[in-house]
């Protein structure tokens, strides 16, 4: 129903794709599984809405969606095999920008580059609208796995949910908006880990405050001596650190590369210096 290029599914998960994001109570999921749940998620939500305008009956397919239940859920089983590569199309290019723009913070909003990070994903989304217009489709899917990443990064790698947010963070889309207070880089904002344990060591001035910020990234290098720290062996383990900064020692936590972890678990690539969350 909605597959005739993926260009009205595109355009709507640009516009419902805060709906697309949860946040989950446990388990780990990294960016691959993140936006596949929200590709899947969005759909059944375009096909129900134009279900509804068409005035024709939707049954919502089973749980957990999968590609061929929501395809004939929207009357596209047809369709299921351009609909799987898109989904892959998509996905890969999501998990591309871990590798080609690894050490971009804006990509990933670390160092506190809400601004920057927010302008990679409207000005992404202005892309993927003028591809779908030109019918240039499998370029609407790459730029639009592109800006899901530093989309899901948001919520993971700053305190959002600290904050108490319960919603998505909706200027996220729309440029010329407040994303939010904004920590300064030479403020304090939080103490050090407790190994791998994050939990609560944003200060609490920042939460009363509520100051957004975000983690820092850098590499250091791991030796034999400490194997506790890293993912073991020697070579080099990847870390985010924040707090205070500026000629004074960072607070630091540890990260593992590639996932995102849930609050009951430690700091990840995908987190920063704080409690850490999952979203779908």
């Amino acid at each position: 129903m909605i597959l005739s290029g993926l260009a009205v599914f595109c355009f709507l998960l640009l516009h419902i794709g805060g709906q697309a994001f949860e946040i989950l109570p446990g388990d780990s999921l990294n960016h691959q599984e993140i936006t596949e749940k929200a590709i899947l998620n969005a759909t059944v939500q375009a096909c129900r809405a134009l279900a509804l305008a068409e005035g024709t009956n939707f049954n919502v397919p089973a749980q957990p969606f999968t590609a061929e239940g929501v395809a004939a859920a929207c009357g596209a089983s047809q369709s299921l095999k351009t609909f799987q590569q898109a989904i892959t199309s998509i996905t890969l290019r999501n998990i591309r920008v871990d590798i080609r723009y690894a050490l971009n913070p804006s990509f990933h909003f670390d160092q506190e580059t809400f601004v920057q990070g927010r302008k990679i994903i409207t000005e992404g989304m202005i892309a993927v609208k003028a591809s779908n217009k030109m019918e240039n489709y499998e370029a609407a899917r790459q730029k639009l796995g592109e800006i899901m990443h530093p989309l899901q990064d948001f919520y993971s790698h700053s305190n959002w949910v600290e904050l108490g947010n319960t919603l998505p963070n909706s200027n996220l889309i729309r440029k010329d908006t407040s994303i939010g207070n904004i920590a300064d880089k030479s403020k304090a904002t939080c103490r050090s880990c407790n190994g791998d344990d994050c939990t609560n060591n944003i200060l609490e001035d920042i939460i009363a405050g509520k100051i957004l910020t975000s983690g820092y990234f850098g590499i250091a290098t791991l030796v034999s001596t400490k194997p506790s720290v890293g993912r073991g062996g020697a070579g080099a383990y990847l870390q985010q650190s924040m707090g205070e900064r500026q000629g004074t020692p960072w607070a630091r936590g540890r990260v593992h590369p590639g996932q995102v972890t849930s609050p009951s678990q430690g700091n990840t690539q995908t987190t920063m210096h704080t409690h850490t969350h999952s979203y779908t």
